[in-house]
């Protein structure tokens, strides 16, 4: 089955999970924090408050995956893609072979992958057996088998300098990498929003010099890049092939650096792995302790969420479930920056009369519409916006203009927080309206518009059964 037809669903259904409780999703707890603030008599959103209508969004969502959504998500990938024809890598890989007059000969490996620099040695064939390059230490040998990556004119001028033969008929496919027993495998592996990658070159990355990973392709959405890459600046959302290690996809799944989407690799990560499966922890019952305690005193109203999941992490960190370092590296800094921007902005739009004059526009519509008409129209603006500004942003600017129309009108200011609430968590219709439908977006081989096509009718949908929903149980 093609990967597409899965990827996309999967993101879907992450993002409707969200909608269940109140640590779902960011937005959820900036609304709370909004109701408690804009809200007289309103102490924020309890844990299980909206649940039962966000498990009807995830009812009707899944039924609308499993039929319609279905036929609509395209299989852009097929089944069996080999990433060197996903990715047109064909002329950028090339089979060679030691002659022995080469210079080459008796050289290490590193050493003579190191003074050619554009053109990196994948792997070494010898007798049956392959050898990951470049970082190997064996010696070079008249006769040995050479993989290459790079453009046709650079590893031109790369055999001929160090006298190598070509072997035109032996095209290089993943079975290259897999047919002789080699640690060196071909995957791919998408960039995520936590990556630290992310905003570093490829070559300032380290990949190729402490972790032995060569990326030999790099797809941004509909642009593919095979040549410059040491300079490319790895953004979320990448998808890049790459010549990596067992040990390397050990790391980077460890890390959260990079995530691996792809099975054989994993298969094989699985394979070595099997016999050293780590125990669980003796904190564990500690941690999981912590977790539920912080659930249990939001979900009671001991305390706001925000102070219950701060007193956690302190729990976490005294008990030693959690170093500081690793609480550190946890927080989303992009987040945190997004916040010092878009808060600002909310305030200078409500100092301004911005806010009003949306609201103004809202309030205009119950000449024609009514207050539920107004909240659905409200809810498609959020909606809109959640899909082009980031449900966070939209969040922080939107809340306080459907409060304000809501108090115009007399109507339900809490069911029109709720309406913002949930249309910034169902953001479907574009790629970077989520984070998740931003991972899924290179490994699924997706266009633009497949998002559009699928998430847009999904939208709609939910927007309508959300704004019946919030009507009938909160009353407008």
């Amino acid at each position: 089955m093609s990967p597409s037809k899965l990827l996309l669903p999967l993101s879907y259904a992450a993002i409707l999970g969200g909608t269940l409780t109140l640590i779902g999703t960011s937005t959820n707890i900036l609304a709370s924090d909004f109701a408690r603030l804009l809200i007289d008599g309103r102490d924020g959103i309890g844990m299980f408050e909206f649940t039962g209508l966000g498990a009807i969004l995830l009812i009707v969502g899944t039924a609308y995956l499993l039929t319609v959504g279905w036929r609509l998500t395209p299989a852009r990938v097929p089944a069996d893609s080999d990433p060197v024809a996903e990715f047109d890598l064909d002329d950028y890989l090339t089979h060679l072979y030691v002659r022995p007059a080469s210079p080459a000969v008796g050289q290490s490996v590193e050493a003579f992958d190191d003074s050619h620099s554009d053109v990196r040695i994948l792997q070494i064939r010898r007798d049956g057996e392959a050898y990951a390059g470049p970082h190997s230490d064996r010696v070079i040998q008249a006769g040995d088998g050479v993989i290459v990556h790079g453009p046709m004119h650079a590893v031109t001028q790369f055999r001929e300098a160090a006298m190598l033969g070509r072997r035109p008929r032996e095209t290089v496919t993943q079975e290259t990498f897999e047919s002789a027993a080699t640690d060196g495998m071909l995957a791919k592996a998408v960039v995520p929003d936590q990556s630290p990658f992310v905003g570093d070159t490829i070559s300032a990355t380290g990949l190729h010099e402490y972790h032995e990973t060569s990326v030999l392709a790099l797809r941004r959405g509909g642009d593919l890049y095979r040549t410059a890459l040491g300079e490319r600046t790895l953004q979320a959302g990448d998808l890049l092939v790459v010549r990596t290690t067992p040990a390397a996809v050990r790391y980077f799944t460890d890390t959260g650096s990079l995530v691996v989407a792809d099975e054989r690799a994993l298969d094989r990560l699985a394979d070595a792995d099997i016999d050293d499966v780590a125990p669980l922890s003796p904190k564990t019952p500690i941690a999981v302790g912590v977790l539920v305690s912080v659930v249990a005193l939001a979900a009671l109203n001991v305390l706001p969420i925000v102070i219950a999941a701060l007193a956690g992490v302190v729990a976490m960190v005294v008990t030693g479930c959690l170093t500081t370092t690793d609480a550190y590296d946890a927080v989303s800094w992009n987040v945190i920056f997004l916040l010092a921007g878009v808060i600002p902005l909310g305030i200078a739009l409500e100092s301004t009369g911005g806010a009003a004059l949306v609201s103004d526009f809202l309030v205009a519509t119950d000449s024609v519409l009514p207050t539920v008409g107004v909240m659905f129209v409200l809810y498609l603006v959020a909606g809109v916006l959640a899909s082009v500004i980031t449900p966070v942003a939209t969040v922080v600017l939107m809340i306080p203009v459907g409060v304000n129309a809501a108090a115009q009108l007399g109507a339900n200011e809490f069911a029109f927080l709720l309406a913002v609430m949930f249309a910034s968590a169902t953001s479907f219709m574009t790629p970077v309206g989520y984070q998740t439908n931003l991972m899924v977006y290179g490994p699924g081989g997706y266009e633009f518009t497949d998002f559009l096509r699928v998430g847009g009718p999904l939208q709609l949908l939910l927007a309508v059964v959300a704004t019946a929903g919030i009507a009938v149980i909160w009353g407008v």
